[in-house]
């Protein structure tokens, strides 16, 4: 699975985002996908303003929309309004003192999500979500609300090559159906995996070493290393929604594959 968290760190380089907040889920995938996020955000030099957290099943997210300072019209008026008693001077309300919210939840969750921040006066952010965005289920759900939000894209967006369409007319032939992102990557492991043991002599032993010191392997999911730890790294593409549709943004992102 994509560790889309990384996709909100390269965001702070390309928009410089300094101030960042972050709504997720509290279960294990959630809370570990925060942390990521924080971590990365942090070696970048960006700082977590605020976090905010929800049962994976909620549908109302009041409580944790105000926890990173939202506000109802109501309330905004108030505020206003006992501004102008003190003679304060007038300033935005509510102050959020974020450019950027990190939500990483899948499209459905995060559809019910969205739409709550405007209703609580939290608007002008950027939005960075996670490779669950990328389908129009968020677009038809969420419709203008979720316009210009940064996500990972995947094995479909990938830019075509010979390779990849030979790939695909292949699968086509013998499935009557296109290849997935799942069956795309079973492709590549099994070629990268029965590339190695000819190499390697059928020694389990070799073979581990000869995976773990591969710099490049050229599949039709594209060109990605072995690292360390045992993770798949390679290049996705990031993607914007523009006007109603998933866009590129010609820029991609560096991204781990847990195989």
């Amino acid at each position: 699975e994509i560790m889309p968290s990384l996709v909100g760190s390269e965001m702070c380089i390309r928009d410089s985002l300094s101030r960042l907040a972050i709504l997720y889920p509290s279960n294990a995938t959630g809370k570990t996908m925060s942390e990521i996020f924080h971590q990365r955000a942090a070696a970048l030099g960006a700082r977590i303003i605020r976090k905010s957290s929800y049962p994976s099943d909620a549908t109302d997210f009041g409580r944790q929309i105000r926890a990173l300072g939202g506000m109802t019209d109501q309330e905004v008026e108030r505020v206003r309004e006992a501004n102008e008693r003190r003679g304060k001077k007038s300033t935005q309300i509510p102050n959020i003192p974020f450019e950027g919210l990190f939500i990483p939840d899948v499209a459905a969750q995060a559809a019910l999500i969205i739409p709550g921040l405007g209703f609580y006066n939290i608007r002008g952010i950027h939005l960075l979500g996670i490779s669950g965005w990328n389908s129009n289920e968020i677009i038809a759900l969420a419709k203008k609300e979720v316009e210009g939000a940064y996500f990972v894209g995947g094995y479909s967006q990938l830019s075509p090559t010979a390779r990849r369409a030979r790939f695909a007319r292949d699968f086509q032939r013998a499935f009557s159906e296109l290849p997935s992102k799942i069956s795309a990557l079973s492709y590549d492991s099994m070629r990268f995996l029965l590339a190695g043991i000819r190499k390697s002599g059928n020694n389990r032993t070799a073979l581990r070493k000869l995976l773990s010191k591969n710099q490049g392997f050229d599949g039709v999911t594209g060109n990605f290393r072995i690292d360390s730890t045992g993770a798949a790294r390679r290049n996705l593409p990031i993607m914007t929604i523009n006007n109603g549709t998933v866009s590129y943004t010609h820029l991609t992102l560096p991204t781990i594959l847990l195989v």
